[in-house]
């Protein structure tokens, strides 16, 4: 535990932001080639408004959890729930994934 508190104390935030703001490190394909859900803190530092937007055109489905930071699962975890709602229901289905893929459906809301 030592060890990960002094490289926390060593570590520069602006090393996140610096990485994330250029598109030579966005490796996010033009369309996603499985249903994909990307679920935000709101306000994200990491994922801004624009980014968030450009994924929804491009066919992610893109949630947020208002008011949770980087860790939504720990800072909101009822919210984090909430956020999957209505996701993984497709797959307690049977074929529920295979209709997504195979019709390049992207609102999971249809195979429900």
């Amino acid at each position: 535990m030592s060890r990960k508190l002094a490289a926390l104390a060593s570590w520069d935030p602006a090393t996140a932001s610096d990485l994330l703001t250029g598109a030579e490190w966005d490796f996010t394909p033009a369309r996603p080639v499985v249903p994909s859900l990307v679920l935000l803190a709101d306000p994200s530092e990491l994922v801004p408004p624009a980014r968030a937007e450009r994924l929804r055109e491009a066919g992610f489905e893109v949630r947020t959890v208002p008011g949770a930071g980087h860790s939504i699962h720990r800072d909101d975890y009822d919210g984090f729930l909430a956020g999957l709602e209505g996701w993984l229901a497709p797959a307690r289905r049977p074929g529920g994934w295979e209709l997504l893929i195979n019709n390049g459906l992207t609102d999971t809301n249809e195979c429900t």
